[in-house]
């Protein structure tokens, strides 16, 4: 095989694809890939449950959770309940200082 042929695949990948493979290199970066992962789902079912409890539709929060990753959860937490009162279903009683 030629150098030039050997370095032609190398030319080819993207930067995204070296950052990718970069995480499976080591047992650590496969760990953090895994909890984010996990921790992506779990917060996808919040979100649905949550958005559900309170009377909104959840297709767009997961949307963003989809497409923003992890600032998701933190923009649903910002906006969502923004300028709204207590749940009615909730039963959960937040002191006021």
């Amino acid at each position: 095989m030629t150098a030039r042929a050997r370095a032609a695949p190398a030319a080819l990948a993207s930067p995204r694809s070296t950052a990718t493979a970069s995480l499976f290199q080591t047992y650590a970066g496969l760990q953090v890939l895994i909890d984010l992962v996990i921790v992506s789902i779990l917060a996808l079912f919040w979100i649905r449950v949550d958005s559900r409890k309170h009377g909104r539709k959840s297709r767009p929060w997961v949307a963003i959770m989809l497409a923003a990753g992890s600032f998701g959860p933190l923009l649903y937490l910002l906006l969502a309940h923004r300028g709204k009162g207590p749940c009615v279903r909730s039963k959960v009683v937040f002191p006021v200082w």
